[in-house]
């Protein structure tokens, strides 16, 4: 199960516990071929919400270089997992959103 992306692990909030949720088929496909990091990231997008994540904050919580992550992110949006949007206060920093 872990290899194929059906069992992924994440931790508790307030106790620091590893959790363990199984993932349906059909999403487990979507991540398919995904390395661990595209993974990452693509968590770290989805916790923050609908609101989104800059770019920026989405390179310090992942300690991803740039390049790798421009990579990624190409990756993620090719497979529609992911969009970019502007802001509309700061037009020239992407967000990123499910």
């Amino acid at each position: 199960l872990p290899p194929r992306g059906r069992l992924p692990m994440s931790r508790h909030t307030t106790t620091g516990e590893l959790l363990y949720n199984l993932v349906s088929e059909s999403q487990a496909a979507k991540f398919e071929g995904l390395d661990m990091s595209a993974r990452l990231v693509y968590q770290i997008i989805e916790r923050a919400g609908n609101m989104g994540i800059w770019t920026k904050d989405i390179r310090t919580q992942s300690n991803i270089q740039q390049l790798a992550l421009n990579k990624i992110f190409k990756a993620l949006e090719s497979r529609r997992l992911i969009k970019p949007t502007k802001s509309v206060t700061a037009k020239a920093k992407k967000l990123y959103m499910l």
